[in-house]
């Protein structure tokens, strides 16, 4: 599976007559589903973090985690994303804090310290939507090779200096 497009992930609301003009314009059915998804925030989350990659001049790729799949990845560890950007290859990790911190490190992190066949890894960025969990994360990790940050200050700020090498300028907008 190759996205084919920047909004090929994106949720719409759709009606009746928006149906049909998909339908006849760009693609022979479309479903309907009456209810978003269970993990939606933690959804929304990775996107936030796509759009603020695809905001910088220097995404390579951005693969989330439904998407790996598509592409052949057998790796045991699913990472949120995998990303390039500008020649650093990144893995996303937005965690919510529904494990506690010693599930993380012991099945994430271990796997990450190891490092993942064919795709060597230039940092990690983990975010979560609480300050107080992310700083337990990173009492509990302790890596050098991985950057912390709200996903909240992503949508502010765009994503980690260390990351873009662009400063600010990839900012989530929201109306």
């Amino acid at each position: 599976m190759v996205r084919q497009n920047r909004l090929s992930e994106c949720w719409f609301t759709l009606g009746k007559e928006g149906k049909r003009i998909l339908e006849a314009d760009i693609c022979d059915e479309v479903r309907l589903e009456r209810m978003l998804p269970k993990q939606r925030q933690h959804l929304l989350g990775i996107n936030d973090v796509r759009i603020s990659a695809e905001l910088t001049s220097n995404l390579s790729y951005f693969f989330a985690c439904w998407e790996l799949p598509g592409l052949g990845w057998d790796r045991v560890v699913i990472p949120d994303a995998v990303f390039s950007l500008g020649g650093k290859k990144v893995v996303l990790e937005y965690d919510r804090g529904f494990e506690n911190t010693q599930f993380f490190v012991t099945t994430k992190m271990a796997a990450y310290r190891q490092g993942l066949s064919g795709l060597p890894l230039s940092e990690i960025l983990v975010t979560s939507d609480s300050p107080a969990w992310l700083n337990a994360l990173r009492r509990a990790v302790g890596d050098e090779r991985v950057v912390y940050t709200t996903i909240e200050k992503i949508r502010q700020e765009g994503l980690p200096r260390s990351l873009s090498g662009m400063g600010s300028s990839s900012k989530v907008r929201h109306a």
